[in-house]
């Protein structure tokens, strides 16, 4: 009997695998079975790990200094930052940067953005030895120590945008206790 569209494949395996526990009449279902699970746990995880096609952009946000980060990059003030900082500087069609200066790719991590990181990572790993492009990684005062950590390792240089205020990316402090009201309080009417 053919199997359409099918292929054997024959697998050795230690004489002390678990496979062999089960009795002889369903290992083959249960290694097919497991086979199977294996395959959509591993497109699962291939889902999770890296972001889809149809996400353009996903920040990961501190409260409250992501939201001061989402107003500084959308600023005038941060767009003559960066033409001042880098003159002759042109927006890039490559995914893992924001903009091309004088064969460097930019990309801009004030909010965390997990596209362009992913994008960057995949591009310093698998291209940038045969492209020869450096990456520059524009950050906060606050990010510039985690990000050489990250990526020291790689062709990268890191420039903090000295418009962005320390102050400002730090958290903000606690609430006082004081402040607090709790609605364990107030009587509710049974």
């Amino acid at each position: 009997m053919a199997l359409k569209d099918k292929r054997r494949l024959e697998i050795w395996l230690p004489a002390d695998h678990p496979i062999f526990s089960y009795p002889s009449g369903v290992r083959a279902t249960i290694a097919r079975e497991r086979l199977d699970m294996d395959m959509r746990l591993a497109d699962m995880k291939k889902s999770l790990v890296e972001p889809s096609d149809s996400v353009v952009e996903c920040c990961l946000l501190p409260y409250p200094s992501g939201v001061d980060s989402v107003k500084r990059i959308y600023s005038r003030d941060f767009v003559d930052y960066i033409n001042q900082t880098f003159p002759g500087v042109k927006e890039s069609d490559r995914p893992l940067a924001y903009f091309e200066w004088r064969g460097d790719y930019i990309t801009i991590l004030h909010t965390n953005e997990l596209v362009k990181r992913q994008a960057l990572i995949k591009y310093l790993i698998h291209v940038q030895k045969w492209e020869g492009h450096k990456s520059i990684i524009l950050c906060t005062p606050h990010q510039a120590n985690d990000i050489r950590i990250a990526f020291q390792n790689y062709n990268v240089e890191v420039v903090i945008d000295s418009g962005t205020e320390k102050a400002i990316q730090e958290p903000a402090p606690a609430e006082e206790e004081d402040s607090f009201v709790s609605f364990s309080n107030f009587h509710i009417p049974t």
